[in-house]
């Protein structure tokens, strides 16, 4: 019978995924279990065919650091918008076939909807370049936002996510740090923060006019730890709505149990589950 979930990774201390799904398992009532197994890459293909015996107990899996890539050349099918993105988080099996999906940006979108916010027709500015970013851009692009632009470091990465993006939904560039400085921010609604700076215990600060903000610029940090960035903290002195990362690992998490079991979690108590979870590690 298949009744465990599970994230491998490695290594996987920092990850609270396994509380959030249990919690989310258990109010629906579902005889599963969700666990963390930490790998290391020279048994990734092993555990990838072992999943797809007769004899498995495994459902589906999550896929982290360092294996969002690596998983590719395992799986049986990858959906669209996993192909376009180059990396897999969510396994699910389909008629026994390994299905790789990417639910990251589904989970960024989500989240921003739940907040009552609109994204069709606007326009982001996000800042960074690596996995996240590209995560988080294809989906935009797929979900039709008019402008979808990025600052960052490596120029050959962002030219991969511009015409990446360009070929899906049309319009988009890539600026440097140093013309982030001067640049006019007035066109993006949404201006959206993926990279590790100000997240706890990473040392670095994100150098950002926030004196060019408009009204109603809506500001969104991936970060969860800590719920309010040095970024996030600015934003909000000066009026700008604010958005953490807690809604975006909830919801992306929610979206791969609902392909695992094809019910609906409860995305409020998982973020309550995440909550209290982040505040008990803060006070100890």
């Amino acid at each position: 019978m298949r009744n465990r979930l599970g994230v491998i990774g490695y290594p996987l201390g920092h990850s609270l995924s396994p509380e959030i799904q249990n919690g989310a398992i258990k109010e629906l009532g579902l005889n599963l279990t969700y666990e963390k197994w930490p790998l290391k890459e020279a048994d990734l293909k092993e555990f990838v065919t072992s999943v797809k015996k007769e004899y498995s107990s495994i459902l589906g899996f999550n896929v982290t650091i360092p294996y969002k890539e690596t998983i590719l050349k395992y799986l049986d099918e990858i959906s669209e918008r996993a192909q376009v993105i180059g990396a897999v988080n969510t396994v699910h099996l389909r008629a026994g076939k390994l299905v790789g999906e990417n639910t990251d940006g589904m989970g960024f979108i989500e989240s921003l909807k739940r907040q009552g916010m609109k994204i069709e027709n606007k326009s982001v500015l996000i800042i960074g370049t690596g996995g996240a970013a590209k995560g988080i851009s294809i989906s935009l692009a797929f979900s039709g936002l008019k402008t979808i632009d990025f600052v960052g470091r490596n120029k050959k990465a962002a030219s991969l996510l511009v015409n990446a993006v360009k070929r899906l939904s049309g319009k988009s560039n890539w600026y440097s740090f140093s013309e982030l400085a001067t640049m006019s921010l007035s066109k993006y609604d949404f201006i959206a923060q993926t990279t590790p700076l100000g997240m706890k215990g990473i040392k670095g600060k994100l150098e950002f006019p926030y004196n060019h903000l408009r009204e109603n610029q809506v500001l969104v940090d991936i970060i969860y730890n800590p719920l309010k960035t040095d970024f996030l903290l600015e934003g909000e002195k000066r009026g700008t709505p604010i958005v953490n990362g807690v809604g975006m690992l909830v919801c992306q998490g929610a979206e791969a149990l609902a392909l695992w079991t094809g019910k609906k979690p409860n995305k409020d108590l998982m973020e309550k589950i995440l909550i209290a979870n982040l505040v008990e590690a803060k006070n100890e």
